[in-house]
């Protein structure tokens, strides 16, 4: 990976994990309560979990130089 694209993919990576912190426990609140939460809340879970997941591959893969 090149110093150029390190950053913005350490800053995608721990923006996408904060926004999966903060939309799983309205999920948890959601489903305890009796509530069924709404598609786009889930799609959005899951594509931000899979934004860091990928994120935090392409960062373990870096090699110190």
């Amino acid at each position: 990976m090149s110093a150029r694209w390190y950053r913005p993919t350490v800053i995608a990576c721990a923006l996408s994990w904060f926004m999966v912190g903060l939309h799983v426990p309205a999920l948890h609140e959601m489903t305890h309560h009796g509530g069924s939460p709404a598609p786009v809340v889930l799609a959005a879970t899951a594509l931000l979990a899979i934004v860091g997941i990928a994120g935090l591959w392409a960062l373990l893969r870096v090699r110190a130089s």
